[in-house]
């Protein structure tokens, strides 16, 4: 038997607790004034404009104006494997809270207690008003997946529950238009995603599916798939990594639009962000498979239109991406690892000249037991409206003004590929 300890992800939950100050304990001031050290020479953009402690931060709505979040005092997880290879889950959810946060009055608009697992993702339609979330429950004896359909101004809310059987492979889900949902369909018992498909409720009646990859990423058999679909705000449009290649799609029919390859001799392409009307893709591109050990990196940004370069910036973006509504900024994670304390730091940087603008603290960790562990972003990512910039991660969330650096981009006209 085999126990496994695991901090919630970006797209996991938590309890909810009280809106911190805008205060800084002393390990914090003293990696602030590192930080300020290192980028005495960088204007600063970003002000902190909110703090949410214990929670994690599950999905922004496409207009910006709404903070899905989920608050918990127990954000490590742990898993026991059996011989048998059943999975049970350990804790309790008693207690936890999800909150939808409106940005304009910080203040939250919906509040359920009704998960029954903290391991969830949630997305909103494109209206920024209905909100899908699953769970997956881990038992002892099954695999469930837990389903909520829900209006946050009005609370109404369905259920919908599936029964996972040993050769059912996972399906998880991503809200686009209306009754419509993404789904990326696994095979059983594995990771990779095989399949794209589009769903309508509320039955989840399947109305379309592809394969995940593309014929040039079969032949090139990489061992790595890398990051997993992202769709733009306006929800037309989506992105993924299928090995070596970066595949641009339209999620009206799941066509493909345009790849493009990386170099074969790279590992792959860990992260991605996509701009609200998909006009500007970023990739984070690695050397090899431990992170913090990239003897090449780099972040390639495309036109969303035809896949050309439009930038090459020699930046890692391994622990985090995100580019900004307007395609010019993007901001990158990363650990600074001091005598006792590791600082997560997210660093902005120009696409057009790849010039550091500003650099904001989102924690300092300090020293213990899961120190590496728990050290780590979930989510840094622009609000669509070009607003904030939302950071999450070691359980707390920091929201981020950056003095209207950047617009929100609108489509391109004219483009016969996209509708």
């Amino acid at each position: 038997m085999t126990t496994i300890l695991h901090p919630l992800a970006s797209s996991h939950l938590g309890l909810w607790s009280v809106m911190v100050a805008l205060s800084m304990t002393a390990s914090q001031v003293q990696a602030q004034n590192r930080l300020a050290a290192i980028d005495s020479l960088q204007p600063w953009t970003g002000t902190l404009v909110r703090e949410f402690q214990d929670t994690s931060l599950i999905a922004v709505s496409p207009d910006g104006s709404k903070l899905c979040l989920y608050f918990t005092k127990h954000p490590l997880m742990t898993f026991t494997i059996r011989g048998d290879s059943r999975t049970s889950e350990g804790g309790s959810v008693q207690g936890e809270v999800l909150n939808v946060v409106e940005t304009k009055a910080w203040k939250p608009i919906y509040t359920s207690h009704h998960l029954r697992s903290r391991f969830v993702t949630g997305s909103f339609f494109s209206d920024s008003e209905v909100l899908y979330l699953e769970t997956v429950v881990l038992s002892s004896s099954s695999k469930d997946t837990q389903q909520f359909l829900v209006n946050v101004r009005t609370g109404q809310s369905n259920e919908h529950i599936r029964h996972l059987g040993p050769s059912d492979g996972y399906i998880g889900y991503i809200a686009l238009n209306d009754q419509t949902l993404l789904g990326m369909q696994s095979a059983p018992n594995e990771a990779d995603v095989a399949a794209l498909i589009l769903a309508e409720l509320p039955d989840f009646r399947e109305t379309a599916r592809v394969p995940y990859s593309v014929p040039a990423a079969v032949m090139s058999k990489s061992l790595y798939q890398g990051a997993y679909p992202v769709v733009s705000a306006d929800r037309k449009t989506l992105v993924h990594a299928d090995g070596h290649f970066l595949v641009f799609r339209r999620t009206e029919d799941l066509g493909v639009v345009w790849t493009r390859s990386i170099e074969p001799e790279l590992f792959g392409i860990r992260r991605l962000s996509i701009t609200p009307g998909g006009d500007r893709v970023a990739a984070a591109v690695l050397d090899f498979q431990v992170q913090d050990r990239q003897p090449r990196h780099y972040i390639g940004v495309y036109d969303g239109h035809d896949g050309a370069t439009l930038a090459r910036l020699s930046l890692d973006g391994t622990e985090g991406l995100a580019i900004s509504p307007d395609g010019k900024l993007v901001a990158l994670g990363s650990k600074i690892s001091g005598p006792r304390n590791i600082d997560l730091a997210v660093g902005i940087y120009e696409v057009a000249s790849g010039r550091k603008v500003a650099t904001v603290l989102h924690d300092s960790v300090a020293p213990g037991r899961y120190q590496r562990l728990v050290a780590n972003f979930d989510v840094i990512q622009f609000t669509p409206d070009g607003r904030y910039l939302v950071t999450s991660g070691n359980n707390h969330v920091k929201i981020w003004e950056l003095g209207g650096c950047c617009e929100r981009a609108q489509p391109k006209p004219g483009n016969p590929e996209r509708k």
